[in-house]
């Protein structure tokens, strides 16, 4: 069923005059209806809505055994939540009080016996293409819903493979600064030893060296003054005018550069390669 096309809408009629039943089944027949069922025992009401799932109600108010009022009481808790099932009343008692209690217990819209052929088709259309906008809206929001869903789990899948590159990255960088000191130990120590300095000995691998400083970036060597003056990371990002993530981001970068273990030694050696009297000889 469409907003255009509701003709090929299921309506259930409970009237307990076999003659309105039929009346309104060939009415409805002879405007393009193609599946409407009618009972005339109020108390199989449920029973037909639940196997039959109509997308309209009519509904008679004066019944025997059990009245419009009630079968809407039984229907209640079988409305879909949130949707939009609509409930004709057929009565000839269009009272205030009885308006008033059929909306109370979920009725849409009524409509007066004897029943006019033409405002019981117009009416019924229009419920039934009100209807079709909800169901229709209900749909975009499940898809959009659904879209939502996916679209969160890839970019949560997309943000952890970024951090795994990234650690990958950071430990590249420490495994490289930890080869470059090896290296430039083992070059200072053959040129020591070809010289004649000390032929007996070489740099142990892992001795202080100035690798890895080479390899920072002017604004990487910025943060590292500051880090040496004991800044802490916001205290950097605001005196360089960085936010807080570009300066951990930076920190890292430089811990894995010089291939020490944590701030604290970055520190240190940022002192011991004198980098922070440089700092202090500038101002």
């Amino acid at each position: 069923m469409t907003a255009e096309s509701v003709t090929g809408a299921r309506l259930l009629v409970v009237d307990d005059q076999e003659a309105n039943v039929v009346m309104l089944r060939t009415l409805l027949a002879q405007a393009g209806y193609t599946d409407v069922r009618g009972i005339t025992d109020a108390r199989e009401a449920v029973a037909a809505f639940q196997e039959f799932a109509p997308d309209i109600v009519l509904l008679d108010l004066v019944m025997p055994h059990l009245d419009g009022f009630g079968v809407m009481a039984q229907l209640r808790p079988l409305l879909p939540s949130g949707g939009f099932l609509p409930i004709l009343v057929l009565t000839a008692e269009i009272t205030p009080e009885v308006k008033r209690r059929a909306l109370t217990e979920g009725a849409a819209d009524f409509l007066s016996k004897p029943l006019d052929t033409i405002e019981v088709l117009l009416r019924i259309r229009n419920l039934l293409q009100t209807r079709a906008f909800y169901l229709e809206l209900q749909d975009q929001n499940e898809r959009l819903e659904s879209g939502v869903r996916e679209r969160t789990q890839t970019l949560e899948e997309r943000t952890r493979e970024l951090e795994e590159a990234r650690a990958q990255v950071l430990e590249l960088y420490r495994e490289l600064a930890r080869r470059n000191l090896d290296l430039q130990d083992l070059v200072k120590g053959l040129m020591r030893a070809q010289r004649g300095d000390d032929p007996g000995s070489m740099a142990p691998p892992g001795t202080r060296s100035d690798a890895g400083v080479e390899r920072l970036t002017p604004r990487e060597l910025e943060v590292l003054q500051l880090l040496a003056q004991g800044q802490t990371n916001k205290e950097i990002a605001g005196a360089l005018v960085l936010g807080l993530t570009t300066v951990k981001f930076h920190v890292e970068h430089i811990i894995a550069k010089l291939a020490v273990a944590d701030r604290t030694q970055a520190a240190v050696r940022a002192v011991e390669l004198g980098l922070l009297a440089g700092r202090s000889g500038d101002g």
